[in-house]
């Protein structure tokens, strides 16, 4: 079931299961019972645990294929998002809104 929106996703999750409390939703979801994934295109979904593997690998080579056109469309590549996961941090601890975040990504000379 589509699940972009986490309090739709509840809702939904709680009609299909009469005398489900939001808790009993939510524990399910926390103790991992119910995945959020994104199994097919690039939406996300909640699927039983039990089905995540089969799910994935079903719909990976087509989603692997697609993200690849994407990295190459964007010139990204295995140099680019080591540098990237090596320096997130710094990005994640700014206390700035968009706009900020995307001038300061601007000036990142490994982007230029």
């Amino acid at each position: 079931m589509q699940a972009q929106d986490y309090l739709g996703t509840l809702w939904a999750i709680g009609l299909r299961l009469p005398g489900a409390t939001e808790r009993d939703v939510e524990r399910a979801i926390a103790d991992r019972t119910i995945v959020r994934t994104w199994p097919l295109r690039s939406t996300l979904h909640v699927i039983a645990a039990t089905n995540v593997h089969w799910l994935l690998e079903l719909t990976a080579p087509r989603i692997l294929a697609t993200a690849s056109l994407r990295f190459e469309r964007y010139g990204l590549n295995t140099a680019v998002l080591a540098h990237a996961e090596e320096n997130r941090q710094p990005l994640l601890c700014l206390k700035s809104g968009r706009h900020e975040i995307a001038c300061w990504i601007e000036m990142l000379p490994w982007l230029s």
